[in-house]
């Protein structure tokens, strides 16, 4: 009987290693790694630069321990090219997979692209968090049209991302809305008194905004509520405002004149700009675009 129940713990061992062998086999397996195409392979420590968090992490060398999703090598290919758009949080619920875009590259002025946006990441960036922690950024994928055979790898990149077009809208300097409550307020200048308007407001682009109702071509609006009383000494010393601007079409581009009025327009308008308003990014390798 001693026998015999010796014999079964000994099967019973020997099946264990052998699984255990086969994992270690799979295992092993896995640890070749075939690339999809040819081409250059570059250490991801080295694709880095060697910035703040990547600066003192040693090259991928044989029996170095690595972590779950590290990233160990990368594949340049000029056959696609991608740009990686940190889009800021307060611009999420604007954009959507399948958005067009247009890509400025430093390195080629004067030279646009277009693309459209191919992914949005569920999580903030986590380098931009540690180093801003009030600063929520969202990496966005977006793939250029063409070859891309002018661009490489790492370039800095400016995107804008085309939210939506509109035909002959009214616009204003964004500083001259402001809310009351919860609701939109302009205030305009008219024959010599100030009045506050409600409107209906649209996109913006971190520069003009989209108004709806409200406002009429060539009314005065003021671009620093807070100003009122100043405005309003000017406008009994003069019949014009010092400043006040022109009615009058033009581009989206213009500036209001003057330093205490602008004025409400119409022009053919193209609401977007998701994405941070300031800083470049990295065509191909990644990186923040600004807004529109």
């Amino acid at each position: 009987m001693q026998a015999e129940a010796n014999l079964r713990a000994s099967e019973s061992e020997y099946q264990r290693q052998v699984s255990k062998l086969d994992k270690l086999e799979q295992q092993i397996g896995k640890a070749i790694i075939y690339s999809p195409t040819d081409g250059l392979v570059v250490y991801a420590t080295t694709g880095r630069g060697g910035g703040f968090r990547g600066g003192s992490e040693e090259p991928l060398d044989e029996g170095q321990a690595v972590r779950e999703r590290q990233e160990l090598i990368y594949l340049p290919t000029a056959s696609s090219v991608k740009a990686e758009v940190g889009v800021h949080e307060s611009n999420l619920s604007k954009i959507s997979v399948g958005l067009p875009v247009r890509i400025t590259v430093d390195a080629l002025p004067g030279r646009i692209f277009t693309g459209e946006v191919a992914r949005i990441s569920p999580m903030p960036d986590a380098q931009s968090a540690y180093m801003t922690p009030d600063l929520k950024l969202y990496q966005t994928d977006v793939y250029l049209d063409g070859d891309g055979v002018e661009m490489r790898t790492g370039m800095t990149c400016s995107a804008q991302i085309i939210i939506e077009t509109f035909e002959l809208v009214t616009y204003v300097p964004v500083q001259s809305v402001v809310y009351v409550g919860n609701q939109a307020t302009v205030y305009v200048v008219e024959k010599g008194e100030i009045l506050a308007k409600n409107v209906e407001i649209g996109f913006d682009n971190n520069r003009m905004i989209h108004i709806r109702k409200g406002l009429k071509k060539g009314q005065e609006v003021l671009l620093s509520p807070e100003d009122a009383g100043s405005v309003l000494e000017e406008s009994a010393e003069a019949a014009k405002p010092d400043g006040a601007g022109t009615a009058r079409g033009g581009r989206e581009g213009d500036s209001p004149r003057g330093g205490g009025e602008g004025r409400a327009d119409r022009t053919r308008k193209e609401g977007g700009g998701a994405g941070p308003g300031g800083g470049g990014g990295r065509q191909g390798g990644g990186g923040a675009g600004p807004g529109a």
